[in-house]
């Protein structure tokens, strides 16, 4: 079988190129079907600058192809994956199969213009109750592809060095920017901002006492990147943290090494994949109560947080127990990755097998 796989956006570091949850959720899936040795044609957008590989793990099996090259060819393949498909996006394969990804219902996209052809894979069990809705013509071909986490340990086995150096016990605080401080044309509820707001004073708090933070997404950190990040002084105030370092569009690999390293996630209240690949790597995440996976374990702790209300003392207090109380925060990141379901290169597989078989492949 010929499985084709698109890489979303800049493709220089292959299955780590920086991306959103859906480029992660198809670069995941290029590498767990290559590893299990099924003919995988990737593709994606190569600037020349590399072969697209970087400093990513080469997968066996896997051909990487810049998309250019594939316009007018019309290569043909079994089943093509596009993990962030749009009504009417062009393709440059030849397919028998199209599974377009969806997180959520979209009338715009899921909608009757389908081919027979067409199937609709979401990433998340609790996605489909968004999914699974009358508006939706194709309730009747959906199928569940778990978001697959590959850990550090699993991209090692193609690594002939480490790809994570030791720094001591969780000597990192990690910060996911985006959406913490609006932008984009964004308007956020104005709890969001002063969570956001708290946790930025409570960050260089702990930075004084010489705990290393990192900021992921710097260009959300930039000056006029939004009203709230220019009215807090946000740009000011990472710069003059101590002990503080800014990241921007890093090779995905790293930010599974930092997460290795650090011991809490510091996010808004927006479920994504980084919250999910976080707690696998041993990372604890802030857990918001419009996050469902997570919701009730973290109720079980007494360290949920209300997205839509801003409540200083418990968000400061749950902040404090996570990262003073190893053993706490090594209980609650153990109850997290239990609510999180198997979500391994072995689960993949058997949702993928279960797939195709219902489309006709043995």
């Amino acid at each position: 079988m010929k499985i084709a796989v698109q890489i979303h956006g800049s493709t220089n570091h292959g299955c780590w190129s920086p991306t959103r949850g859906e480029g992660r959720w198809a670069q995941n899936a290029i590498a767990i079907l290559g590893a299990a040795g099924h003919d995988v044609l990737a593709y994606g957008c190569l600037d020349g600058r590399n072969d697209g590989w970087g400093t990513c793990p080469r997968i066996p099996n896997v051909e990487l192809v810049d998309w250019s090259k594939l316009a007018g060819t019309k290569r043909k393949v079994d089943i093509l994956f596009d993990a962030a498909c749009w009504q009417d996006k062009p393709q440059p394969l030849d397919y028998d199969w199209l599974l377009r990804g969806y997180f959520s219902f979209d009338a715009s996209a899921i909608n009757d213009r389908w081919a027979p052809n067409e199937v609709l894979v979401y990433p998340y069990a609790h996605a489909k109750e968004s999914l699974d809705v009358p508006a939706n013509p194709h309730r009747n071909r959906m199928h569940y592809l778990t978001y697959p986490v590959l850990p550090l340990e699993w991209w090692s086995r193609f690594s002939s060095s480490p790809l994570s150096e030791p720094v001591g016990d969780r000597a990192f605080l990690l910060w996911a920017s985006k959406t913490m401080f609006g932008g984009g044309g964004t308007v956020l509820p104005a709890a969001w901002i002063e969570q956001a707001d708290t946790i930025l004073s409570w960050s260089h708090e702990q930075a004084m006492k010489e705990k290393h933070v990192v900021f992921l997404g710097e260009e959300y950190l930039r000056p006029g990147y939004s009203p709230d990040v220019d009215r807090l002084r946000v740009p000011y105030r990472v710069r003059n943290m101590p002990n503080a370092a800014v990241m921007s569009l890093v090779p995905y690999g790293h930010v599974l090494a930092y997460m290795h390293q650090s011991s809490l996630l510091l996010s808004s209240p927006v479920w994504g994949s980084v919250v999910l690949e976080s707690v696998f790597e041993g990372c604890c995440p802030l857990v918001w109560d419009n996050m469902p996976p997570l919701v009730e374990a973290a109720k079980k702790h007494h360290v949920l947080l209300d997205a839509d209300k801003f409540d200083r003392a418990h968000l400061l207090g749950v902040l404090d127990v996570l990262q003073h109380d190893v053993e706490f925060r090594t209980r609650v990141v153990a109850d997290y990755r239990e609510a999180l379901e198997d979500r391994s290169a072995a689960t993949f597989l058997r949702h993928w097998a279960d797939l195709t078989k219902a489309l006709g492949y043995q």
